[in-house]
């Protein structure tokens, strides 16, 4: 159990934490009260909030990723599509060249 102090010994006491703060400086950083209010606001936000957002973070890295591979998954299907089209049409003219069909109906 903690011994109880004298009142000459509180004193003594109050005038320490005064002289230390004393030796604090009064001039606060710049922005110090700005970066206080936004702390104290940001622990005010309820716990099943922050874990909705720290949760949603990762869920839109991944479906950012997932569009991403399926946009260039299509552009590669496309420029695929476009090849083969090219290539049947390159064919066809070199058959057509071989054996000299007249592929001019006019």
């Amino acid at each position: 159990m903690p011994e109880k102090k004298t009142n000459f010994e509180a004193q003594k006491e109050v005038e320490k934490t005064l002289g230390l703060m004393s030796s604090v400086p009064s001039q606060a950083p710049p922005f110090f009260y700005t970066r206080l209010k936004a702390r104290l606001e940001s622990q005010n936000v309820p716990a099943w909030e922050r874990w909705f957002f720290r949760q949603l973070r990762p869920a839109l890295a991944v479906a950012g990723v997932t569009v991403l591979l399926l946009v260039n998954l299509y552009c590669v299907y496309q420029a695929s599509e476009r090849t083969a089209e090219a290539q049947r049409q390159q064919a066809a003219a070199s058959i057509a060249e071989d054996y000299e069909f007249n592929v001019d109906l006019y």
